[in-house]
């Protein structure tokens, strides 16, 4: 009924890092929504998608004495919500999935390098000592039952 078409979430998420002499351990939430509409079938239909997920990441972070490449892992806990409407008719339906787990593996690149006058600003003034470019991919494993809808994934990034 939807085809192939991808329901892309954008999100906010919170996290705080330990730091300690093998690396860093985060631990963090999150919050993403996304939506889509579609009317292929001759009812306007739109389907909208909510994940809510509780993260621990690994970062490697003291392999050198300036962090210029960070790789890390992670692993979640998420919670995947969808509701589908057909509009002209007035009906809803909706799921959540059961617990489900999800592994990301990932790499940070630092970007001080591209504005370094800049950077030294920010950490005189506000004590930021690196920015950096998160380059992750992240596989999710179906938490749900038969009957359920699938929300497994393979590698995304």
């Amino acid at each position: 009924m939807w085809g192939q078409e991808d329901v892309n979430l954008a999100g906010v998420s919170l996290a705080y890092k330990f730091n300690f002499m093998l690396g860093s351990l985060s631990l963090g939430a999150s919050y993403s929504y996304g939506e889509i509409k579609d009317d292929r079938t001759g009812l306007e239909r739109n389907i909208v998608v909510d994940k809510t997920m509780g993260s621990i990441n690994y970062y490697l972070d003291n392999m050198m004495n300036e962090p210029y490449v960070v790789p890390y892992v992670g692993l979640s806990l998420f919670r995947i919500n969808s509701k589908e409407k057909i509009v002209s008719l007035d009906q809803d339906f909706s799921s959540s999935s059961e617990l489900g787990n999800s592994l990301t593996v990932g790499i940070l690149v630092q970007l001080n390098w591209i504005e370094p006058e800049s950077a030294k600003e920010i950490y005189l003034d506000s004590g930021v000592e690196n920015t950096y470019l998160n380059i992750f991919f992240t596989k999710y494993e179906n938490p749900n039952n038969e009957n359920e809808p699938s929300v497994q994934s393979d590698f995304n990034w």
